[in-house]
């Protein structure tokens, strides 16, 4: 994906999210720290460790 249209695509959903009143976080960081704010933003349960998570070849697979 380039980084223009992640741009544009970023800014047309927040825009989007604000005509339509929506609340949002918006996370930045390693792919682990992104985790692990959106976990402690919206009070998740972990059901494996964050770490296993990401390195899980599951996490790799583009067939889920």
């Amino acid at each position: 994906m380039s980084e223009e249209f992640r741009r544009s695509s970023d800014s047309l959903l927040v825009a989007t999210l604000d005509e339509l009143g929506i609340p949002y976080r918006v996370v930045g960081g390693s792919v682990r720290e992104r985790i692990q704010r959106i976990v402690d933003l919206v009070d998740l349960p972990l059901v494996m460790p964050i770490n296993q998570a990401v390195t899980s070849p599951r996490h790799h697979s583009p067939h889920r």
